[in-house]
This record gives structure tokens, C-alpha cells and sequence, in this order.
């Protein structure tokens, strides 16, 4: 594994064994308690995956779905699925990717593991997501930044970026329940029953009522 590979996460020594356990009576409730609670009958854990590992594998396991995220390395789920932003409040097509980055989805793991990643994924000095993209486009015809891309030192940057940044996309069996129902006046009474104050507020639950309107009943 890339040492600096998501570095910026606490290391488990920092934490006390007590914040450790707290932590995870905490998340088992609100996994086993509160998410079903609001509605969410799938809130899978496995063993040495993480949330975009699981949510890859449900999508090539039930295509056609939408993902909602703010995580840009899950473009390359698109295809599989939709995706929903919180902040433009608007579904992303495959179509509007592609005409946004000039690349599709297929592409854009070649595009970040030169490029780098938010999540500590060193890329080739110098090379932007636009120059990446450039590049695989085959409009980066010369100069510095390609030298480097082609060199070898470049070649096995990339080829180990690849391998942190795509997604598995296997066959990993998940017990899907498609029988999800989410209900604003709901949410509102879960929220006020474990004082979620901060999703109490108008604003809180006026994007709430977005999301249902806009979001999740489109």
C-alpha cells in the first residue's frame, strides 16, 4: 500500500481504546438503529473495504440506480448509475461528464492517477486534471510534463495510482433490500428524537424538503 495513501486520516493510535469502543457502539447503533430508522435498509460494513469499494459493487450488482456523493472519484461508476450533487442540487449524466471533461467515465482513472487525487494520491509533477486529460486526448504533444508521464519513473507512478483509485466493480454478493422509503415529516421526528440540531434549523430542513422534491422523488 502508497504510505501517504489517505495520510491525512487519524492513525488508530491516536485514539484511545475507550474512543475506539465508544466509536464503535456508536456507528453499530446508528448503523443497526437510526439509518433504519429514516428509511435506509442497506448500510453494509465488510471487512477491509471502504464505502466507495461497497457502493461499486452495488451498482454493478443493481445498475441504474443514482449515487448521491460529492466524491469526484466515483465518476467512473457512470454507466453503471447516475449521480445526484448536493451542491448544484442536479443529477450528472454520463452525457454531461463527458461533455464537461472531454473523457468518459472508462477514462477518468487513467485521468486521476496522473493527475492525483484528494486523497493523497501523489500524480505526475506539474500534471493537473486538465493536463491529464489533455494528454489522453493525445493533444499533449510535447514539453516537460509529458516526458514525465512517459518516463519510467511516470509509467510505475501511474500504474500504482491506478490501482488506488479504480474501483473493484466485482461480484462481492450484498443482501440488496430495494424496499427503501424515505418520508420528510419522518426524518424530521428521527432528527428531533436524537437532537440532530443541526439539520433542526430552517435551512436544515428546507434542503431537506429539496432533496425529497428534487432529489430522491425525480
Amino acid at each position: 500500500m502508497y504510505p501517504q495513501y489517505k495520510a491525512d486520516r487519524k492513525e488508530k493510535s491516536q485514539f484511545t481504546e475507550d474512543d475506539i469502543h465508544q466509536m464503535r457502539l456508536q456507528m453499530g447503533y446508528l448503523r443497526e438503529r437510526v439509518l433504519p430508522e429514516l428509511g435506509f435498509n442497506n448500510n453494509f460494513i465488510s471487512t477491509g473495504l471502504e464505502a466507495d469499494d461497497l457502493i461499486a459493487c452495488a451498482v454493478k450488482q443493481i445498475p441504474g440506480n443514482v449515487v448521491v456523493s460529492t466524491d469526484s472519484d466515483l465518476y467512473q461508476l457512470l454507466g453503471f448509475c447516475e449521480m445526484y450533487s448536493i451542491q448544484t442540487k442536479s443529477r450528472i449524466y454520463t452525457k454531461d461528464f463527458t461533455k464537461k471533461y472531454g473523457v468518459g467515465p472508462g477514462q477518468w482513472v487513467d485521468a486521476l492517477a496522473i493527475a492525483g487525487t484528494h486523497n493523497n494520491v501523489k500524480g505526475i509533477e506539474g500534471a493537473g486534471i486538465i493536463k491529464a486529460i489533455k494528454y489522453i486526448q493525445g493533444a499533449l504533444t510535447e514539453g516537460k510534463i509529458k516526458d514525465r508521464i512517459e518516463s519510467k519513473e511516470g509509467k510505475q507512478i501511474i500504474e500504482r495510482n491506478k490501482k488506488l483509485i479504480e474501483l473493484p466493480l466485482e461480484e462481492i454478493p450484498l443482501n440488496i433490500n430495494l424496499s427503501d422509503h424515505f418520508d420528510l415529516d419522518n426524518w424530521i421526528r428521527v432528527f428531533q428524537r436524537y437532537n440532530f440540531r443541526s439539520f433542526m434549523t430552517e435551512s436544515g430542513i428546507k434542503s431537506l424538503g429539496v432533496f425529497f422534491e428534487e432529489g430522491y422523488n425525480d
